[in-house]
């Protein structure tokens, strides 16, 4: 598993979080402050997002920055 952290426009934090599921590699967003849901037994899942928490708006991988807008 390969985490990679950016930010949105608005400066809210994303991980991308690319992991081998069998032959092919899955690529999804995670909210950098609230990565993981806790089931019932105890186990961690990740907490996929399409939208940002921050301000409601789409995400989209080409349009995350590496570095903290100003």
């Amino acid at each position: 598993m390969q985490v990679e952290k950016s930010y949105h426009n608005c400066g809210y934090m994303i991980l991308i979080v690319r992991e081998m599921v069998g032959p092919v590699k899955e690529t999804y967003l995670v909210a950098g402050d609230d990565p993981f849901t806790v089931d019932k037994d105890g186990a961690k899942r990740a907490k996929k997002i399409t939208k940002c928490p921050e301000c409601g708006a789409f995400l989209r991988l080409e349009r995350l920055s590496p570095n903290k807008p100003a």
